[in-house]
């Protein structure tokens, strides 16, 4: 489960100033398995923001995070949260971190401790999902933007994570195939016990059985 607790975000001072601007909450946010939230709102609403405290990048500047009743510290202190979250963002590239489409995707199940075996086997299955076989050996940053989007859609979920955050990632797809994407990756969190929180692309309207959430400054 996931909970935001009268969480703030305030943005530093710039040079001159004596406080910074506030850009989010308070925000009290709860998700639990099974579900799926999409959050929609203007440029500078908040959800990236939003969004990069869930993901463990940011900590809120007052309030708490949650994740499975235990305080989620950002910072030298602060534990992975892989592979129990998996965040990705709209630019493909800087997220890459291996040679081959193949090596990305093992990446995350070898950080797990499994055996090599079952490495190799979860890679190989997780490939065919996202109909990524025939690019295997391909660098990832040659491929196209549809194709670097799935790639690391694939890398995440190959670590079987608890919940998945996006944010924007699927925007380099058409938008035939991101929805028909999307409404895959909703419709098996809630089915197999996952969370799944989203910002998409267009203002599109919610999935059957997800749950909508909209900010306005903050």
């Amino acid at each position: 489960m996931i909970r935001l607790l009268g969480a703030t975000y305030v943005a530093p001072p710039s040079p001159g100033a004596d406080t910074g601007r506030k850009i989010l909450g308070p925000v009290d946010f709860t998700a639990t398995p099974g579900t799926s939230h999409l959050l929609l709102g203007r440029n500078g609403s908040g959800k990236t923001t939003l969004i990069r405290i869930l993901a463990g990048l940011a900590a809120p500047s007052s309030g708490r995070y949650l994740l499975d009743g235990r305080a989620v510290v950002v910072g030298p202190e602060g534990r992975s949260l892989w592979p129990g979250v998996a965040a990705l963002f709209e630019e493909p590239d800087p997220q890459f971190l291996a040679d081959t489409v193949e090596a990305e995707v093992a990446f995350g199940i070898e950080s797990l401790g499994v055996s090599s075996q079952e490495v190799r086997e979860r890679t190989a299955w997780i490939l065919g999902e996202f109909d990524l076989t025939g690019l295997a050996g391909r660098a990832p940053h040659s491929l196209s933007a549809g194709e670097k989007a799935r790639t690391l859609l694939a890398a995440a979920m190959a670590g079987r994570p608890r919940c998945l955050i996006l944010d924007h990632s699927l925007s380099h797809l058409d938008p035939g195939s991101r929805r028909v994407l999307e409404e895959r990756i909703v419709r098996e969190a809630i089915a197999g016990g996952r969370i799944v929180v989203r910002t998409p692309q267009e203002s599109d309207p919610p999935f059957q059985g997800e749950t909508l959430h909209v900010l306005e400054g903050g």
